[in-house]
């Protein structure tokens, strides 16, 4: 995350929708000139066109339903995100191997229930703050806390959420933004699509 301008936490501050189509803008600039940038959105393409993702959040889906009708909440284990990150964070830069990194901060958004937190706060010694909906509004749950790990639960989908997001971490090494989020955002692309193809037909 930037750091932190005050202007952007106050009542001047642009609005949400504004906000989206800045950042929208800036994606799609970024598309054309970085190449690197580029291949990270054709590989979120192809995870939004996974059938193998879509049946994971079937199974989720099921798992989730079938707690609330016992109404209790539905936490998974971080033991293998925590497995996945230590194979593979190390390969993709080297201040992630070992403790290289310590010291450094970090922002997890879409959190929960805490496998990315737990790897870098506990293996590599860095200090963060997690973000993640709460259990009342459908969310997982933390299952990992730590003192170098802060947390404030977030509904990315309200208006004005992105200002809490940097109020409570203005500035970060690393800023990890979890599959959920993305989900929400294959839901609405979807959702947009179809209401298109409505009005085409009409």
């Amino acid at each position: 995350l930037p750091r932190s301008d005050p202007n952007l936490l106050s009542a001047e501050a642009p609005p949400a929708t504004d906000a989206l189509e800045l950042i929208l803008g800036w994606t799609s600039s970024l598309m054309e000139v970085d190449s690197v940038w580029r291949a990270l959105q054709e590989e979120k393409a192809r995870g939004w066109a996974s059938e193998a993702v879509d049946r994971m959040w079937k199974r989720r889906d099921e798992l989730m339903s079938k707690a609330n009708r016992r109404t209790e909440v539905f936490t998974p284990s971080t033991k293998k995100y925590v497995r996945f990150y230590r194979e593979w964070m190390p390969a993709l830069a080297p201040v992630f191997a070992g403790r290289a990194g310590a010291n450094r901060s970090f922002a997890d958004i879409g959190a929960s229930p805490g496998g990315m937190c737990e790897y870098l706060v506990g293996d590599l010694g860095w200090r963060g703050h997690a973000f993640s909906l709460s259990q009342a509004d459908g969310g997982f749950g933390m299952t990992f806390s730590h003192v170098r790990l802060g947390y404030s639960d977030a509904d990315l989908s309200a208006d004005g959420s992105w200002r809490r997001l940097l109020g409570a971490a203005p500035s970060a090494d690393f800023v990890n933004a979890g599959i959920v989020v993305d989900r929400g955002q294959k839901k609405a692309h979807g959702a947009a699509e179809a209401g298109e193809a409505r009005r085409e037909s009409v």
